[in-house]
């Protein structure tokens, strides 16, 4: 590791690449961006299938997206654990299309 690298959530960001620059310019939200794409596409070149979590409302047939971006499964379980119930809703994951 580079006496230079930042510590970001669960990586190290090396002096010269886009995290690091972005950490550099105190940008947060594209420092996440970035972290985000990063796991996005470790976790597909594992083969690991990606989800969203949903709720869709059964009298209407709205869906609404309660992730951001595509999670792990066991991630949109314990988010789905999380969440509180109503009769007219139903929270289910919905894989994403690769």
């Amino acid at each position: 590791m580079h006496r230079d690298s930042i510590r970001f959530r669960d990586v190290w960001a090396a002096p010269g690449s886009a995290l690091h620059q972005a950490l550099t310019d105190g940008d947060t939200e594209k420092a996440s961006a970035i972290h985000r794409q990063c796991e996005h596409d470790m976790w597909k070149s594992q083969g690991e299938s990606l989800y969203h979590l949903v709720a869709i409302n059964e009298r209407s047939g709205r869906k609404v997206y309660l992730t951001g971006y595509p999670m792990l499964h066991h991630m949109c379980c314990v988010m789905k654990s999380k969440t509180s119930t109503h009769k007219d809703v139903r929270i289910q994951l919905e894989e994403v299309a690769a």
